[in-house]
């Protein structure tokens, strides 16, 4: 998730938060590992049903627009995995790492869409180090 979150960041999730409304795009959330048992990965949230999300010419185009990302790194060239495409139905999200370099983030573009149940709850804030003190969820 870098350059949002750094190694030894240590943030509060908010456990609670999606049994009381749906997550929404630009949430960071913590989920259940679908490809490593007793793992947690923490994404972005990029697509939410109903979504179309595309990946063309290293960018990410949701909604047939170009995705304003000011928390990647200027010059990020997103790669595609086993796909370039995908729709997003009921029940799932699209996730994506901030840290775009070829094989740095494991996210949809290679496990596939998330779902929902998988979600373990949305960061809050980033409480440590103390000089980087942050809301996360806005």
């Amino acid at each position: 998730m870098f350059p949002t979150l750094h190694e030894n960041d240590r943030i509060f999730v908010n456990k609670i938060v999606y049994r009381l409304k749906e997550p929404k795009r630009g949430d960071i959330i913590t989920l259940h590992a679908p490809d490593r048992e007793n793992t947690e990965y923490i994404k972005r949230i990029v697509g939410i049903p109903g979504d179309n999300i595309k990946i063309r010419d290293g960018k990410v185009i949701l909604n047939g627009e170009v995705l304003k990302e000011d928390y990647i790194e200027p010059g990020s060239y997103t790669e595609t995995h086993q796909g370039d495409e995908w729709n997003v139905p009921e029940g799932k999200v699209f996730v994506l790492g901030d840290n775009r370099a070829f094989g740095a983030s494991k996210d949809s573009r290679s496990l596939g869409l998330i779902d929902s149940s998988e979600i373990v709850g949305r960061a809050g804030l980033r409480y440590y180090p103390f000089n980087r003190i942050e809301e996360l969820a806005k």
